[in-house]
């Protein structure tokens, strides 16, 4: 019988250690996973500059510390910290022209 009791307390540390390593996992995939999406977005932008979003660009804005303002109007101005801007029409899809703009205002 003490076998089974043993065999018991082995399995609930286990168990313990497994929860302890997905939290572990889930706590540090939640903080990096923004900048993941964003970096497949942007990837996936380069290889198809076709029929993309408005809020897909405003992830990968916010991935790369880049604001944007839209005042009423038909564009959205992204705004870098180095004061360069680029303003997209908000219109969907957003044309592959704004889409490879978008791009190499990224990666500069």
């Amino acid at each position: 019988m003490e076998r089974d009791e043993s065999s018991s307390s082995g399995k609930s540390k286990l168990i313990s250690s497994l929860a302890f390593d997905l939290l572990h996992h889930d706590i540090t995939f939640s903080i990096i996973n923004p900048v993941s999406k964003a970096d497949k977005i942007l990837q996936q932008m380069q290889s198809n500059p076709l029929d993309w979003r408005i809020e897909s660009l405003k992830t990968v804005a916010s991935a790369y510390n880049i604001e944007w303002r839209q005042r009423g109007t038909s564009h959205i101005v992204f705004v870098r910290t180095d004061g360069r801007t680029l303003p997209v029409t908000a219109h969907r899809p957003i044309k592959p022209v704004y889409i490879k703009k978008f791009v190499d205002f990224i990666m500069d």
